[in-house]
């Protein structure tokens, strides 16, 4: 249980350092549809919560699963002004080309 009750005030306390960061408690509000009535049908709000974490994972084991996944959050952030915050798992960007023990950073552009 305590594991837990850690884990929940890492996730408030990076929601507090986001909210410092980002566009203020606003946009806590907010969300990002997908356009698809199949998918914002689901989800609450109609789309993304934006301000939030959410976790995106391929839907099997290979590598083309999750690059299929990281296209997908990609493009989702593509559609956001200001900053996206997006962290890549080590073990599965292996399969991606990229030394585990290699940091890899690309910074963002803004159009």
């Amino acid at each position: 249980m305590q594991k837990r009750a850690d884990q929940l005030l890492v996730v408030e306390e990076l929601r507090e350092r986001l909210e410092r960061i980002g566009n203020g408690p606003e946009r806590l509000h907010e969300t990002l549809p997908f356009g698809v009535d199949a998918i914002d049908h689901h989800l609450p709000g109609g789309g993304l919560k934006l301000g939030c974490l959410h976790e995106l994972s391929g839907g099997g084991n290979g590598a083309a699963d999750g690059a299929a996944a990281a296209l997908f959050a990609a493009g989702v952030a593509a559609r956001l002004s200001g900053k996206v915050f997006m962290v890549c798992h080590p073990a599965g960007s292996v399969h991606a080309g990229p030394d585990a023990g290699r940091p890899v950073a690309e910074p963002a552009h803004h159009r």
